[in-house]
């Protein structure tokens, strides 16, 4: 990439090729998680693809500490060799689950051209089963009340993700949260933007910026 990060991309897949090509992805992004990143903090990198936000953040931030949500297995296992190829000695850990408001198995519905516009969509038998999980669960098991910036980019399944972090909002726990505000998603889903950033206000978050096109920004309102 660009900024000397090392990525292995499939030049098939839409999203991936379009990142070859031009030797970058989402720079405005990347950097704002990395200048909001606090020495030695905690990125949470939901809907994490191949990870080319996750190695691009971790290349500009070797200090800190990446957990990445992926549930395609191909997408994660390229996850798993871009952390290889990047360096092994940064501390990013790979959850191979959906993310969403309780656990459970639900379907994956993800286009062959792009695996990061995969839909969880329900329990079908024609998609892929994909174990979900909760993110306040999550971090309840592995002891985590503090998150820096959260990364929650999982193509119109937001509102179960975030019901699923009701506690950890409500808390203050997460520190930035950046959303992605898809258009197309939220009429699919029946959902406004007001309607979101409402349901944000009345678990403690607060917009504070916007990011490009389509990723808003929120941080606690305490």
């Amino acid at each position: 990439m660009a900024d000397g990060t090392w990525l292995a991309l499939d030049l098939g897949d839409r999203t991936q090729a379009l990142a070859f090509l031009t030797r970058r992805y989402s720079e405005d992004l990347v950097r704002q998680i990395v200048g909001r990143l606090p020495e030695k903090g905690l990125f949470f990198d939901v809907g994490a693809n191949v990870g080319l936000i996750s190695f691009q953040v971790a290349h500009r931030r070797p200090d800190i500490r990446i957990v990445a949500f992926e549930p395609h297995p191909k997408a994660a296992s390229a996850w798993r060799g871009n952390h290889q190829l990047s360096s092994e000695d940064i501390e990013a850990t790979l959850v191979e689950t959906a993310v969403g408001d309780r656990a459970g198995i639900l379907s994956l519905e993800s286009p062959s051209s792009d695996l990061g516009a995969g839909i969880v969509a329900g329990k079908r038998d024609d998609g892929l089963p994909v174990q979900v999980i909760a993110l306040d669960d999550y971090c309840a098991a592995q002891g985590i009340n503090r998150i820096d910036v959260m990364k929650l980019d999982v193509e119109g399944s937001e509102p179960e993700a975030l019901a699923g972090a009701r506690k950890l909002l409500a808390s203050g726990a997460i520190r930035l949260l950046i959303v992605e505000f898809n258009d197309g998603h939220f009429a699919r889903r029946g959902i406004s933007r007001r309607a979101m950033v409402q349901w944000l206000a009345d678990h403690g978050m607060a917009p504070c910026g916007s990011i490009a096109a389509d990723d808003v920004a929120f941080s606690p309102t305490g």
